[in-house]
């Protein structure tokens, strides 16, 4: 396989594939006043194939949709793409999304309550994961299909994302804060790995750029607190459930 070049286009999609990919993840619904014994969260499963004006979006249908927690809960994306899923009120989940030839996401793991109603997964292809493991010198497992240990990306995004039609996903560009630190705190903690305006990481970055990500590279087994910090800024955080071979995406939303 080859490996983007510096500069190319190639990184650039690269660095635009991780940003969108990441600020679709979590959107806040309404409130019901009333206790439910589940909770229903639907969402939409796609390959983020180029961010070139007036693309379309390949939404994956028949994707597996999953609880890591408890593998007998799952479902499958239909012919649009779409997910719907029943979980346990007050359950802690951790959405899973997978299909043949695509990166395996982790979502974090958090609570299932009302306002936790929607998850948009964008899959990597197996290629692109493996070139963005590359530049990033992220260790892969022996099949080359995930990280070897956990991987974490946080994104600092400019608002909580709300659900979104296709063609609103298809138009919108990424959230990314610059300027921003993104911290860790948990079994093992490490500094990020920023990703500059190029796409490409670099290890001289102290915050984040326009591109808005930050890697955590080789962390252990265990649950960690991703949190973002800027003056004058509020955002929120999430929590991951590491385990070796899961490459996890999460946002920081703005507040």
């Amino acid at each position: 396989m080859r490996t983007p070049k510096v500069g190319s286009g190639s990184t650039k999609f690269i660095l635009m594939l991780l940003s969108a990919g990441l600020c679709m993840v979590l959107a806040p619904a309404v409130a019901s006043a009333a206790k439910t014994k589940q909770i229903t969260i639907r969402g939409t499963v796609s390959e983020y194939q180029t961010l070139v004006p007036g693309a379309k979006s390949k939404y994956l249908a028949g994707a597996k949709v999953w609880v890591a927690e408890r593998p007998s809960l799952f479902t499958k994306a239909n012919s649009a793409g779409v997910f719907t899923l029943k979980v346990p009120a007050s359950a802690k989940i951790t959405l899973v999304a997978e299909a043949v030839g695509y990166l395996r996401i982790y979502a974090p793991t958090r609570r299932a309550d009302p306002k936790y109603r929607w998850r948009a997964f964008i899959l990597p292809t197996l290629e692109v994961g493996r070139a963005v493991s590359a530049l990033a010198g992220i260790p892969l497992n022996a099949a080359n299909a995930a990280p070897k240990e956990c991987l974490v990306s946080s994104l600092p995004a400019d608002r909580i994302i709300r659900p979104m039609t296709p063609a609103q996903v298809d138009a919108h560009g990424p959230y990314g804060v610059p300027g921003v630190e993104l911290r860790v705190s948990g079994p093992t903690v490490v500094k990020p790995l920023y990703l500059a305006d190029s796409g490409l990481p670099d290890a001289n970055l102290k915050s984040s750029t326009t591109a808005g990500i930050g890697l955590f590279i080789g962390l252990k087994a265990g649950t960690y607190k991703f949190t973002a910090v800027k003056a004058g800024s509020k955002f929120e955080s999430f929590i991951a459930t590491c385990k070796p071979g899961r490459f996890i995406e999460g946002i920081t939303g703005q507040l």
